[in-house]
This record gives C-alpha cells, structure tokens and sequence, in this order.
C-alpha cells in the first residue's frame, strides 16, 4: 500500500477501528496488498489542487481484499482518490467504498476491466438534495448542470463518482445508501449518466434494478462503458409516451418538450419540429424525444404513408375510435370543414343521428343502441366518406 502526498501523511489517512486512532493488527498492507478486516480506512485532507490518493500497487483484483469481518474505505470526497495501477491486468475490481464507521454503510463500486491498459482512480461522495458539491475539474470540464439546463432535486440520487481510467473499458456497478434516493419516482429503475465535460450525455445502458430508500441500494452493471470521469446515478426515464395520428399530422400525448425525428433516417433530428405536433411532408417513419425536467424519452417509430394521397379528402383528416364502441364514438377532425355534417345510419337505412360539429372533437353516444354494425358518414359540400361503426 502507497499512500501519495507523504508531507501530509498523518492528515491524509486515518486508520480507525473500533473507534481507536491506531492501526490494528486486523488492517494491514503486505506484498503490495490492502487487506480489510473489521476496520475503516478515513480518507480526509484531500483538495482540487493536492489530492490524496490511496495507490494500490498490485494489478491483481487481490490488490484490495475485504474479508469476512468487513470493513471499507471512507472517501467521501472528489479529492480523497483510490489509485489502483491495473497495468494490463483484466478482471473485476472492487473499491471498497463506505461512509464513516457504519459497517451497514459499505456501497462499494465494482470496475469490471475488459480492455485497456491504464490505471483506474476513483472517489465517491455524497451530496446534499440539490446535488452540491458538484465534481470541480478532473479530466474534463466541472460540472455545471445536472440533468438539464437547471440543477434537479427529483431525478437524481445524491451521490457522485469520479472515474478515471484513460483508453479503458469496463463494466460498472454503482451502490449507495437508501437515503440518498430522493428522486420524485424513487421506487423507478435506476440508469446512469457521464458528464463529457459539457454537459450530461443519454443514459447509457440498462438495468431492472428498482431504487431503494433504505439501507443500500445497487444498479448495473453498466457494460462496455469506455468514457470516464463523472458519473451519476438517475432515475430510469419512462415518461407514458402515446401519439395520434390524424392524416400526416402526429401529436404526442405529453406535456413536455418536444423533438421530432427521422426514423428513416438514423433517427436525425427534423429542425425547427418542435411542438407537440408534427406534419410530415414525405412519406416515412417518424417519433418524437419528449423531454420533461431533463428526463428524456423516445416514443416508438410512427408510419406516415398518406403524403400526397388525396390530400384533401375527409377519408384522410379524420379518426374515429374506438370501434367497435359500447357506450361512445370519438370523432376527432385534423382540419374541420364548416360544412360538415356527421350522420349515423343503421342497417335499414334510418337516420339515428345529426348532426354539424362546431369544433375538431365530436362525441356521438350509442349506448342506447342495439348491438349491431352502423354507418357513420361525413360529408361536406365538397366531399363525402363512411365509416362502419360497430356497437358492442
């Protein structure tokens, strides 16, 4: 075990167990091994231009070894850093992380390396709701958002990983204590997130792990991750995403913000389609990234074959559900013609019902109806069109 920045040796690494400020016999470090045995490491003193660091000089996973009387190593600091010199060596390895001398708070991070021949340095440290103190300058830029363009108090854990591991890949599995889950949805699955010093990049991955609010808490792994420095834990984005289709127009059902993209085309995105509708002008595939308090999501992709196809017949600006219907029929315009008038006929040819919608949404009610098929037809001065209607 080498621990860096020897002028402040004794203010850099206190080495406490069973509340005695002495090393104990069950912590020792031999043949550049860390071995942990019921006692806490407390990484203290560390600043943005003077870190400390722990440097595990074995490539071997055994480097650091826990065992079975537990035990961990309190960072709680961006500048309190494990340096473990991996060198070519591949395998899982396992930072011992915890806070304080609560053997029930020991959150390791596991960094599973498949490629790369670099040393792995990593801190950990927890925040307060509004997420501060954000990471200061690593390797990239410091953090200045969270989520979004503002900081958020509802979607991400109070916790923060600083990773290091240049030309590196790895599998990444993240633990943290219950409490520091304050999101809004704080039972939803968690997925991570890399700052690229600029800002937030998508959540990586996936994970069925659900959060938790007490006790600890783990997601991942994470696979084949091979961009580092800050990392964060969200909640898992799961906006309920549904569209209408009326004619070439998609309209999303959430209120957020919108960006309309090119299925077809490697989903890029439409400039300036924007709002919560869109119009297509070719035929193709289309979706929409609805973003709301900086959680984003992708509705699925949605077919527009009718550009170009009668465009201005009434048989293409109008949808009628659900059908079959037991109690009611939505008839719902795109572009509401004022001449139009809805007539529902039955199988002997009798008019049921008239009527001259005032605006885009009309309901007709036929739950007094006998089951049976019905014709609805709308018709304007210029065009007219059915529809079979068939009551439950």
């Amino acid at each position: 075990m080498k621990i860096m920045k020897s002028s402040k040796l004794f203010r850099a690494l206190i080495l406490v167990a069973y509340g005695l400020l002495f090393l104990p016999p069950n912590l020792n470090a031999q043949n550049n091994a860390l071995t942990i045995n019921g006692a806490y490491i407390l990484m203290n003193g560390g600043t943005e231009t003077e870190n400390i660091n722990l440097v595990i000089n074995q490539s071997s996973t055994l480097g650091i070894v826990r065992l079975s009387e537990g035990g961990h190593i309190h960072s709680e600091s961006q500048d309190n850093t494990i340096k473990w010199i991996t060198n070519s060596a591949l395998g899982s390895y396992v930072f011992p992380f915890g806070v304080l001398g609560n053997t029930n708070d020991y959150i390791p991070f596991t960094f599973n390396k498949t490629a790369g021949s670099s040393s792995v340095s990593v801190s950990t440290w927890s925040t307060n709701q509004e997420n501060s103190p954000k990471p200061h300058t690593s390797n990239v830029a410091p953090v200045i958002n969270m989520l979004g363009t503002a900081d958020s108090v509802i979607y991400a854990l109070d916790r923060f990983w600083n990773i290091q591991a240049p030309a590196t890949t790895a599998d990444l599995t993240f633990s943290y204590l219950g409490a520091e889950n304050t999101t809004v949805n704080a039972n939803n699955n968690l997925i991570a997130q890399h700052w690229n010093g600029a800002s937030w990049n998508q959540q990586v991955g996936s994970t069925t792990t659900t959060g938790v609010t007490t006790g600890v808490g783990t997601s991942g792994p994470y696979l084949g991750q091979n961009t580092f420095s800050p990392w964060m834990l969200t909640t898992q984005c799961s906006p309920d995403i549904t569209v209408v289709t009326v004619a070439e127009t998609i309209t999303a059902n959430a209120i957020a913000t919108y960006q309309w993209i090119d299925c077809n085309n490697n989903n890029a995105i439409i400039a300036g389609e924007t709002g919560q509708s869109y119009t297509a002008t070719a035929n193709g595939d289309y979706a929409v990234i609805v973003t709301d308090g900086g959680c984003s999501d992708t509705s699925a992709c949605i077919n527009i074959s009718t550009v170009g196809v009668k465009l201005n017949s009434i048989e293409n600006t109008i949808a009628v559900y659900p059908n079959p219907a037991s109690d009611k029929v939505n008839v719902v315009f795109d572009k509401l013609d004022p001449t139009t008038q809805l007539q529902l006929i039955d199988n002997l040819g009798k008019t049921i019902h008239q009527i001259k919608p005032i605006n885009k949404f009309s309901i007709i009610d036929i739950q007094s109806l006998p089951k049976g098929i019905y014709t609805l037809i709308i018709s304007t001065l210029e065009d007219t069109t059915t529809k079979k209607i068939i009551k439950q």
